[in-house]
């Protein structure tokens, strides 16, 4: 998961960055909260929870690629000065260079497949349309709501026209299927 990326990765940089007396520099995506962990694992979210919290005092300075995960690492005491704002940022010039792939895409659906993402209602508006058209979906992306995802597509009838492709190995193979895709 993304919270196991990122804990993994300080763990084995810390003691590193400590010994030769340099900053620990993270970039930080999400900040979650216990809510939303107890919520999403059940009993474990509180240790989950802890692990995150205890995660984001670890660094010396941390890049927040939105205004919201800044403002949620400062409600939780990270000081104002250690955590600056970055924002993500596209290659223009790299997704301009990029071809459209073969695959006909009606409609392409990209990001981790977890529950806040509503991927459902994606399925469940292509399963409105059976008289209308025929479009097809294509997923890609992994993630804990993927099974329950495809039991939807199933039991909607529309798994003749769900692709689920799971994640790809390049920026450029996603930027390719985007360019291709009729709706995003």
């Amino acid at each position: 998961t993304r919270f196991r990326n990122v804990t993994g990765v300080q763990t084995c940089a810390l003691p590193i960055c400590r010994l030769r007396r340099i900053p620990l520099m993270v970039t930080w995506h999400e900040y979650w909260g216990k809510a939303y962990w107890v919520n999403y694992l059940g009993v474990m979210g509180s240790v989950a929870a802890t692990l995150e919290w205890l995660s984001a005092r670890t660094p010396n300075f941390i890049f927040a690629v939105s205004p919201e995960t800044q403002q949620k690492l400062r409600r939780i005491g990270i000081g104002e000065s250690r955590v600056v704002l970055s924002e993500n940022a596209v290659d223009i010039d790299g997704v301009l260079a990029v071809e459209p792939h073969d695959a006909e895409i009606d409609i392409l659906s990209v990001g981790r497949l977890i529950d806040h993402k509503r991927v459902d209602l994606t399925i469940e508006a292509l399963a409105c349309t059976p008289g209308l058209c025929s479009a097809t979906l294509t997923i890609v992306g992994e993630g804990p709501e993927k099974a329950n995802l495809e039991r939807l597509s199933r039991k909607l009838g529309v798994d003749g026209r769900t692709n689920f492709l799971g994640e790809l190995r390049t920026h450029n193979e996603v930027w390719s299927f985007m360019k291709k895709a009729k709706v995003l």
